[in-house]
């Protein structure tokens, strides 16, 4: 029901091809290049920012981190 209201305020969906995640990423990637969006801001967990560092698209990388301590229990950054 979200999807139709979405796009009436000018929200496109796109649907991924590509077998293993990290081609799916270069194909999401690619897309948004062919719209005209060349810069991605992205706030990601361990998953995804392993995704975008194994698959080999990153030209540049900026790396912020709280100034905090998780403990032991904490997640790692990257995978």
């Amino acid at each position: 029901p979200y999807k139709a209201a979405l796009e009436t305020l000018g929200v496109q969906f796109f649907a991924l091809s590509g077998q293993t995640d990290a081609e799916q990423l270069r194909n999401a990637l690619q897309l948004l290049a062919a719209q005209g969006i060349t810069r991605v801001l992205v706030e990601a967990g361990a998953g995804l920012s392993t995704g975008f560092l194994q698959s080999g698209v990153l030209r540049r990388m900026y790396w912020f981190r709280a100034p905090i301590l998780l403990g032991q229990d904490g997640l790692a950054g990257v995978g």
